[in-house]
């Protein structure tokens, strides 16, 4: 598996925000591409390619930042640039 982090020093989230970002929402706001669309695209387009073979984690802490971790399998022969 290769494992990427990715932290800021930022605000923070609550665990409830972070729920809420993984929510399904109705298909009329899906389709507006609003809030939280991002990290949900993301997650899809793993899913796509990796069916259930990766990990998409969201650690947050008020006043002290969050981390993102994405952990996907590593490919034999890939070529990284």
């Amino acid at each position: 598996m290769l494992r990427f982090e990715i932290c800021d020093s930022g605000i923070g989230m609550r665990q409830d925000q972070i729920d809420k970002i993984w929510e399904k929402e109705p298909a009329h706001y899906a389709k507006q591409r609003i809030g939280r669309y991002a990290i949900k695209n993301i997650k899809e387009r793993l899913q796509l390619k990796y069916h259930d073979g990766f990990s998409l984690e969201i650690k947050s802490e008020i006043g002290k930042g969050t981390t993102v971790i994405l952990k996907i399998p590593y490919e034999e022969g890939t070529k990284c640039l």
